[in-house]
């Protein structure tokens, strides 16, 4: 998602090898369907999950939010103008949230509803399904899900009437992207806001504070209170590699403390 896509392939081709000797399918597939999907590969969306479903463990440890391919083939699908696959695709997906609730997927049903409206060209249909979409995502700490839904619908604005909030939706997603390090994402906002005639600004928290991504992503997991160890696992990093980004940061910060770090972070 980040677009370091040598990486990336070399997990995936990792992770076919070991799917050989272990019935890894659903998470091969749902990393495989991910990979195109920050590509822009539409056809490859489909080619993962298709793959999925064929093999009958559709339902197999797939519940929504955890392994999150659905959102991904309801994309494609809209992307590639299928939409009567994207109605169905969604009304499973819908179907499979359990009945005590799952705010994440109920937020990309209500996007996927959202966009299929908008390919539709339904407007009131979509303008519903999007201010669904919005309230579910106040309860949903997923800044991912949070840009997706930004850009979706800042598009949507941009290409009726309203583009003054377009363009505001669309400068949230390049925001949210940026903050996480979401390349291709940032450069799918760069070029719809550049249609606009808009030049995206460097607005990312790491470009205001001067920190580089690795050192903004180890800052904000210190400034929760985790330990060093517990930022360290949690990135998949060694404990060294976080004191040296840490330690870069005080120094850039100017400051000694991970209180002071916190305090500038809020």
């Amino acid at each position: 998602m980040r677009g370091q896509w040598s990486a990336a392939q070399t997990h995936l081709s990792s992770a076919r090898a070991a799917s050989e000797r272990s019935p890894l399918l659903l998470a091969l597939a749902t990393a495989s369907a991910a990979f195109a999907s920050s590509r822009g590969d539409l056809k490859g969306v489909l080619l993962a999950t298709e793959l999925l479903r064929a093999s009958g463990l559709v339902g197999a440890g797939g519940r929504p939010g955890i392994f999150n391919w659905r959102a991904a083939e309801v994309d494609a699908f809209i992307g590639l103008g299928r939409l009567d696959e994207a109605a169905h695709a969604l009304d499973e997906f819908e179907t499979a949230i359990p009945l005590s609730g799952l705010p994440s997927a109920a937020l990309m049903v209500e996007r996927g509803r959202g966009n299929l409206a908008a390919a539709h060209r339904h407007g009131v249909d979509a303008e519903t399904a999007f201010a669904r979409a919005h309230l579910i995502a106040a309860g949903v700490a997923m800044p991912f899900e949070h840009a997706q839904l930004a850009f979706d619908d800042g598009r949507r604005l941009a290409a009726g009437r309203d583009r003054p909030a377009g363009r505001a939706g669309l400068e949230k997603a390049h925001r949210l992207f940026s903050d996480l390090g979401a390349d291709p994402y940032v450069q799918a906002c760069a070029k719809q806001l550049a249609d606009l005639h808009v030049t995206a600004a460097p607005s990312s928290q790491g470009s205001l504070l001067g920190l580089s991504r690795a050192e903004l992503a180890v800052a904000r997991l210190v400034a929760t209170g985790l330990s060093n160890r517990e930022v360290a696992s949690q990135l998949y990093v060694s404990v060294k590699t976080v004191e040296f980004h840490l330690r870069n940061s005080y120094v850039k910060l100017d400051i000694s403390s991970r209180r002071a770090l916190a305090a500038l972070l809020r």
